[in-house]
């Protein structure tokens, strides 16, 4: 909400609507290969939720552009990010 002016909280509201009805699980986690029960004893977790940081990214860069640069070499961001 921080990325919406004040003034704007009824496109503010009308955007995060949106974004949550066309939301499905395919956004934020898949499913192992071998299942659930892969993840928990060989992966970081029973579901595989590499797909929530691409969501993420598309739906916040246009307010943090910055936030999401990659660091330089030496593990600072780059341009200033957050």
């Amino acid at each position: 909400m921080a990325g919406w002016s004040v003034g704007t909280e009824k496109e503010l509201t009308e955007w995060m609507s949106e974004m949550y009805n066309n939301l499905s699980t395919d956004d934020i986690w898949e499913k192992w290969w071998f299942g659930v029960l892969n993840g928990a004893f060989f992966h970081e977790g029973a579901v595989n939720n590499n797909p929530l940081l691409p969501f993420l990214e598309s739906q916040l860069s246009p307010f943090f552009p910055k936030l999401l640069d990659p660091p330089d070499e030496s593990g600072k961001t780059i341009e200033g990010g957050y």
